[in-house]
């Protein structure tokens, strides 16, 4: 669970606030990169989890200011599908870019490099 009153609304957009929140139960903090919608849909809001914000394969990183940097670059990223980011509500060394963390092996965002883009062609046939 993410512990919602202890959340930073970093960025908006007409759709989406684009938040960084810490896990509960984790100690140190971890936090995580979340995307929260604006609208409601059948009485709940949505709710996007950003993977990409993690340290391998456990959520959340323990630098809240680089879970900061990261939540705003995918949400300013094309392919990520968010719209982009219209209002900001950290200063501007807190923005960051999506070409700041861009992979230079598959071109994602927050990929670490440890990605295969052959992972599916591995297999004989």
């Amino acid at each position: 669970m993410i512990d919602c009153s202890r959340s930073i609304t970093i960025a908006e957009n007409e759709h989406w606030w684009f938040n960084v929140g810490p896990i509960t139960g984790t100690e140190p903090p971890r936090w995580v990169g979340y995307a929260l919608g604006k609208q409601r849909v059948e009485g709940s809001l949505a709710l996007m989890l950003f993977p990409e914000v993690s340290d391998g394969c456990e959520l959340g990183l323990l630098n809240k200011w680089r879970a900061v940097l990261l939540t705003g670059a995918i949400a300013q990223d094309p392919a990520s599908c968010y719209g982009g980011v219209a209002n900001w509500f950290v200063d501007e060394q807190d923005r960051g870019s999506p070409e700041d963390f861009r992979c230079q092996r598959c071109g994602d965002v927050g990929c670490t490099g440890d990605c295969r883009e052959d992972v599916y062609l591995d297999h004989e046939e």
